[in-house]
């Protein structure tokens, strides 16, 4: 089991010092890994879609619309919205052009609304990872989505949203380093107010088998979802 331990953060409001860490799977196992291919390719698609939005605004929605290009492919789609929900692209002919706030996965997770807030929440994160569970084409069984979004100002000034996602049952290095920084900008702004953030089965910090957990500056454990009995010890000596 490797463990990897994140640079200490000291938040603006409580002044506390934390130590940020989070817990990789088993290596071996093949559970966690580098970032693989597909998620490098989605994450570049995303990226030249953003540019090409900053650059056309609304003229590039056409553009991600049409069938064939490489926007819109059988194993791969982009999508936009608006900051209200609206779902401006999508593959998904029952979803666009609608707005889709109260859409929910399988585990009662607010998508649309959650990939808002995930895009639009601290000013320094334009782009992550958003997982959800969503049952594959063809299929009923839900599986792990992992979309890649970022946030994007067309020419005229109005903020969209970018994205496209891929079903994967693997923890990839660029998924879990994602979390922690979201987790140190949520720590930053809210203190220890935001620890219980960090056991919402339905958030942005419990996905797949990963989650944060959190060190004061003298190794004492402030937030463990995996093993809440450790709260309140120290660690100095494990």
């Amino acid at each position: 089991m490797q463990l990897i331990m994140l640079p200490s953060y000291r938040t603006r409001r409580s002044r506390v010092l934390y130590a940020i860490s989070l817990l990789f799977l088993l290596l071996s196992n093949g559970l966690l890994g580098q970032a693989g291919s597909t998620s490098t390719t989605t994450k570049k698609l995303v990226q030249d879609a953003a540019a090409l939005l900053e650059r056309k605004g609304a003229q590039a929605l056409a553009d991600f619309q049409q069938p064939g290009s490489r926007w819109r492919q059988p194993d791969h789609s982009i999508f936009v919205l608006d900051e209200r929900g609206n779902l401006l692209v999508h593959p998904d002919p029952r979803l666009e052009g609608k707005r889709q706030h109260k859409l929910k996965d399988a585990d009662g997770r607010l998508i649309v609304r959650q990939m808002i807030e995930k895009a639009t929440a601290y000013p320094e994160r334009i782009a992550g990872w958003y997982h959800f569970v969503w049952p594959a084409p063809g299929s009923q069984v839900p599986r792990w989505v992992s979309n890649f979004i970022q946030r994007v100002e067309t020419p005229a000034g109005k903020r969209l949203i970018v994205g496209s996602g891929i079903y994967t049952d693997r923890t990839e290095a660029d998924f879990v380093v994602d979390m922690v920084d979201e987790a140190v900008s949520m720590l930053e702004r809210r203190g220890k107010a935001g620890l219980p953030l960090l056991y919402d089965p339905r958030g942005a910090f419990l996905a797949r088998d990963a989650y944060v957990f959190v060190l004061d500056s003298l190794g004492r454990e402030l937030a463990n979802p995996a093993f809440p009995n450790m709260v309140g010890r120290s660690m100095i000596d494990h």
